[in-house]
């Protein structure tokens, strides 16, 4: 028997001090006292530390010993969506939902399950419910918010959106949300305080320069640092900005991915451009910063917002179209991510974009990154049409693949950084978003049209296959390229 009461145990969980609470639970498992109850602690304590399959494991043993298991399934089904298994995920909630039929927190956390697995009329109606079964529950609404967000259905997103937050106003996730799908809405100034609630969310990383005075577009003499906080698509779209910033201060430093800094210095010479952790060993202070995503709301409440929308900023290595090909246009395409998790609702099958090729006879360039041989290879054996595959890494070279990408005609991507790089190079490129679910809130029509120049959003609801945004999509490149030859 341990000599710490299971009193104290908790204490420790309480105040998050898991690595402490983990061996007393240990000895508690192996005693005269050991329960279903002490099981449970153990796994939230394995789950909080990031141990998930021993996690899952221990609450897969709770529902079988223990006589009321609703709870240990609820949180079975969190822990695995968080693990992108949806299937078994939906399983433990349905077993909640059977052990407690009027429970909303089975009922919402089932939701936002079949959210994931794009099920989005389920998942409303299962959000629905549990908002009239509680309405006080946060959970419920946030999960009625995110399914009509996907739905398209923005004045009931928000409304859910706005009781979370009142239900719950120092839980920052549906705050974020909620400022993302005011940018969504057209409704820039509404969202730009709660989209900085990104840096409270719960696990967000710290501000890297968060010593340094933050710059709020008033004039000051010295340098400023504008530096890359998220993925290298949000770091490319992000850089749209910064001529509106050149106009305001002159003095410039910009603090981005590595793979990014030979197109940066080429497209903005008077700004020095660094590698992210280089700027400790500058020669020279830093006086203001800025995380690159926090100039939505500097820019907008000084008024110097440019004119969106946004493209053509980036410049690749000259590259002359005329030594590469021929007369046939060539098109690059983009198919498939590898992002966990929400790669699933980005990608779409090769074989989608078959009609491509019988756009004026035209050239297929892969601008997939890492192999794609077996898959272009078989596209080819069914087709009988040849994608042609550089011989260099897309993902390490991104200015070779701007290079690329500058010689094709136009692009054909599902949302991501090759998307980002053609409307930032000026190069047409049609967005196939085949799932809400698997687009960032900029991917999205806004009240005022699009956020890029030269991208053509082809966004499904979820409804409309592959094949009929691929369709349309060639139907309007086919007139266009009429338009253009007339």
């Amino acid at each position: 028997m341990t000599s710490v009461p299971l009193e104290t145990i908790e204490i420790l969980i309480a105040y998050k001090k898991f690595e402490l609470a983990l061996p007393l639970l240990d000895e508690h498992l192996q005693g005269e006292e050991a329960s279903p109850y002490v099981l449970y602690l153990l796994a939230q304590c394995l789950r909080e530390i990031g141990r998930a399959e021993e996690a899952i494991s221990a609450y897969q043993l709770c529902t079988l010993l223990d006589s009321n298991p609703y709870k240990s399934f609820v949180c079975l089904a969190d822990i695995l969506r968080d693990e992108d298994r949806l299937e078994e995920s939906l399983s433990a909630g349905r077993a909640a939902i059977e052990c407690s039929p009027q429970s909303c927190e089975a009922l919402a956390s089932s939701s936002l399950t079949l959210s994931a697995l794009e099920r989005f009329d389920e998942a409303e109606q299962m959000a629905s419910l549990a908002c009239r079964i509680s309405p006080s529950y946060p959970q419920a609404w946030h999960s009625l918010a995110l399914v009509k967000m996907y739905l398209n259905s923005y004045a009931e997103s928000e409304a859910a959106y706005n009781v979370t937050i009142k239900l719950k106003p120092e839980w920052q996730l549906p705050r974020m949300e909620r400022g993302m799908l005011h940018f969504m809405m057209g409704r820039l100034s509404e969202g730009v305080d709660d989209y900085e609630a990104r840096w409270l969310i719960e696990g967000a990383p710290p501000k890297r320069h968060g010593n340094i005075q933050a710059w709020d577009c008033t004039p000051f003499e010295g340098y400023l640092l504008l530096w890359g906080e998220q993925g290298i698509g949000d770091e490319i779209f992000f850089l749209g900005l910064l001529p509106a910033v050149l106009k305001l201060h002159r003095q410039v430093v910009l603090e981005i991915d590595s793979r990014l800094r030979i197109l940066a210095s080429r497209s903005f010479p008077n700004v020095l451009v660094v590698e992210k952790g280089s700027v400790a060993s500058l020669p020279f202070a830093i006086d203001r910063a800025l995380p690159l995503g926090s100039l939505l709301k500097e820019l907008t409440l000084a008024g110097a917002m440019p004119t969106l929308p946004l493209g053509g900023y980036l410049k690749a290595a000259t590259t002359s179209r005329s030594n590469l090909c021929t007369n046939s246009p060539r098109i690059g395409i983009f198919w498939r991510s590898s992002r966990v998790k929400l790669g699933r609702s980005k990608s779409v099958d090769l074989m989608s974009l078959a009609p491509l090729a019988c756009i004026d006879d035209s050239k297929l360039i892969s601008l997939q990154y890492g192999d794609a041989r077996e898959e272009i290879v078989a596209f080819r054996d069914l087709t009988g049409v040849e994608i042609d595959i550089p011989s260099f890494d897309l993902y390490s070279n991104i200015d070779i693949l701007a290079e690329l990408i500058s010689s094709c005609d136009l692009i054909v991507s599902i949302p991501g950084v090759p998307a980002h790089l053609a409307n930032s190079l000026g190069v047409d490129v049609y967005v196939i978003s085949r799932s809400p679910r698997g687009r960032l809130w900029y991917w999205n029509h806004n009240a005022q049209g699009s956020w890029f120049s030269h991208a053509y959003i082809q966004n499904s609801t979820g409804f409309e296959n592959v094949e009929q945004l691929v369709e349309g999509a060639v139907k309007d490149i086919k007139k266009k390229r009429s338009t253009r030859t007339s």
